[in-house]
């Protein structure tokens, strides 16, 4: 009983909160329809000789500091040319030497730093680009070259980069997405033609996009559904049909453009697109 008053009256021990030496820091970027994160902790240079010094030649390195560095992919994805599964991967980079390395996905990622790393748990690696670059005191992750498939993941760190491509799959995700919000919303004129208008700048998914705009069509004609479906005629190689619908869908944008009261939003585009209807006409002309 006198134990336990003991330890009852003794003070819990509070957890002390200190500043990192190499802070958490989280970096994520959005590729397609695709989520990229990578979470690290960031050492500084301090001084220090980094590269085939503090970072060995030779040796795999965590690619950061602390525990291992995290990335994780939301969907499949391509790096370097070869696919990895969607999910999360302890991130390392093997240097060679001062202008080589390869970048290393592992399976586990609850090691801290290298220690326990076990190669045999490798999903793949795959030799990254180094560049020179200008001094960064503290390591970061960052992306560039960002486009509506792909990026590039860069690891800079003291006055050098390490570059790798990540390719991503929009098609097929874009296609699930429209299949799903047009199920919930079929009577939505405007979210019909904008799901074919992808599918057209995309130029695929035809039929699917033909469907779609028919069913706009058919629930609201105006300017802009009739200009979609010229287009998408138009990559079938039927220039005569969307010519016509083409100078159809002028007529009703400049009914729109005249209509009192003012058109709703979705429908005052016309005079900015007017310039390119034209001009397919012309286009479109030649090659019937």
């Amino acid at each position: 009983m006198l134990l336990g008053s003991v330890v009852a009256a003794r003070p819990a021990v509070a957890q002390l909160v200190l500043p990192q030496a190499s802070p958490l820091a989280r970096v994520s970027q959005t590729v397609g329809l695709t989520e990229i994160n990578v979470t690290y902790h960031a050492p500084g240079v301090k001084g220090r000789a980094i590269w085939g010094n503090l970072v060995p030649y030779g040796q795999v390195w965590r690619a950061g500091a602390n525990q291992s560095t995290r990335i994780r992919f939301e969907d499949d994805v391509v790096v370097g040319g070869q696919r990895v599964p969607a999910g999360q991967y302890a991130l390392y980079v093997l240097p060679t030497d001062s202008a080589t390395a390869s970048i290393i996905f592992n399976r586990d990622t609850a090691r801290w730093g290298t220690e326990g790393y076990d190669p045999r748990r490798d999903v793949f690696r795959v030799p990254v680009s180094v560049t020179a670059a200008p001094f960064s005191e503290t390591l970061r992750y960052g992306f560039s070259n960002v486009r509506p498939s792909s990026a590039t993941l860069d690891l800079c760190w003291e006055k050098r980069c390490f570059s790798t491509p990540i390719e991503v799959e929009v098609l097929p995700k874009a296609v699930a997405n429209i299949r799903r919000a047009t199920a919930k919303e079929p009577t939505n004129w405007l979210l019909l033609t904008q799901a074919a208008e992808y599918l057209v700048r995309a130029d695929a998914e035809h039929e699917l996009a033909l469907e779609l705009i028919d069913r706009a069509i058919a629930i609201q004609r105006n300017y802009y559904n009739t200009w979609v479906k010229a287009r998408l005629l138009a990559q079938k190689d039927e220039y005569k049909t969307a010519i016509q619908l083409t100078r159809a869908a002028m007529e009703l944008g400049e009914r729109a453009v005249k209509a009192s009261p003012t058109p709703p939003a979705d429908l005052t585009a016309y005079p900015t697109l007017a310039p390119e209807m034209k001009l397919a006409v012309a286009q479109w002309k030649i090659k019937q």
